[in-house]
């Protein structure tokens, strides 16, 4: 069986690669936004890890300073701002 071929003119293919090109444009604007919203949050959650080591070593220091045993179960409740013994 033999394919049936029609033929654009040079005007309809020069529509047609116009539109492609504006396709494949849109295409690498999106990625590069989600290239930089990547990086954004990889960022922020690099600043989210570090202020929560921050805190953690700091209530260390606290539970230190108010010679809290480190052989008992203490926990700390950030709601009360308190030191809690566990029974």
């Amino acid at each position: 069986m033999e394919e049936k071929v029609v033929e654009l003119s040079e005007e309809e293919i020069n529509i047609v690669r116009t539109y492609q090109e504006l396709v494949d444009r849109q295409n690498s604007i999106l990625g590069a936004v989600r290239r930089q919203y990547l990086g954004s949050e990889r960022r922020a959650l690099e600043a989210i890890a570090k202020a929560e080591s921050d805190l953690f070593s700091h209530i260390k220091v606290l539970a230190q300073s108010k010679e809290i045993p480190t052989d008992e179960s203490w926990i700390f409740d950030p709601k009360v701002f308190s030191f809690i013994k566990r029974e």
